[in-house]
């Protein structure tokens, strides 16, 4: 059994160690080979970077979990073939792409800027009810997930295990590698300005071409019922915003308005069109 020990946050993290203890209570799969198990301290798990256990360690608030893979799935998930860090950032960014938008796993403590979470009637809150900040654009994570672990295996077989610098790489080749890396660093930033931008630049580096990327992205989105047109063209102006100030006048409302875009709903959709894409 390999043990990997990850910790889980909300797409959008509020920022110190207070408010973080709480999330994602159960993570339930569809084969018994792979489970989630919440971490006690007591277990030895496996280094990211080394094939061999290591001691615990633990920072105060973190939500740790073991990522339990049986000896029948290590080499259906390549687990023990090349760099064993590249392997596991390869395998959770599958697992982060199929599972509810609003969570991320990941191996690296996150020390986020503010941010502010809201309840389902609109409220602010966070985890422990006390923090406040000024950004208004996160929902909460639920208690409970489920990971597929065949759409997992079929998202790792799809991705390149390439660099965009490798000789010989089509110009098509090298926007797919862009695309995933672009994903990865808008999971992992905790910002909704980079959220917004790097999920967009993926879908441009998906369905767009050159100059036109954008517009490209607008129209994909509107007739594949992904976005109402208003949504996604709130979504592209807000980018707009982000790049070139000038270039967003379309936006009435300042970019920290609850009423753009909700970055969760962008990620549920960027991670539609890149799943369907790795997997055609």
């Amino acid at each position: 059994m390999r043990k990997i020990k990850v910790v889980q946050y909300p797409f959008v993290q509020p920022p110190n160690d207070n408010v973080i203890e709480g999330g994602v209570g159960k993570v339930t799969t569809s084969v018994d080979g792979v489970s989630f198990s919440k971490a006690t301290g007591d277990e030895t798990y496996y280094s990211k970077y080394e094939n061999r256990q290591e001691e615990q360690f633990f920072v105060p608030g973190q939500n740790y979990w073991f990522i339990n893979i049986s000896e029948e799935w290590i080499p259906r998930w390549e687990l023990d073939s090349g760099s064993p860090g590249q392997n596991i950032d390869r395998l959770l960014f599958a697992i982060n792409s199929q599972i509810d938008p609003g969570v991320i796993f990941t191996t690296t403590i996150r020390h986020p800027i503010h941010q502010l979470m809201f309840s389902s009637q609109g409220e602010p809150i966070t985890r422990d009810g006390s923090f406040i900040s000024t950004l208004q654009a996160v929902e909460t994570e639920p208690n409970k997930i489920h990971l597929d672990v065949s759409s997992v295996t079929k998202f790792l077989t799809g991705i390149s295990g390439s660099s965009v610098f490798s000789e010989e790489l089509s110009d098509k080749k090298r926007d797919e590698i862009n695309a995933e890396q672009l994903y990865m660093d808008a999971l992992y930033s905790f910002d909704v300005s980079i959220q917004w931008s790097y999920l967009w630049f993926c879908l441009e580096n998906i369905v767009g071409s050159g100059y036109g990327a954008s517009n490209d992205v607008l129209q994909y989105l509107t007739e594949n019922d992904l976005m109402t047109q208003k949504e996604a063209k709130d979504w592209k102006d807000a980018v707009n915003r982000i790049k070139h100030p000038d270039k967003g006048e379309n936006i009435e409302q300042a970019l920290t308005d609850i009423s753009l875009p909700h970055a969760i709903n962008c990620r549920k959709v960027t991670s539609k069109v890149l799943t369907d894409y790795v997997m055609e």
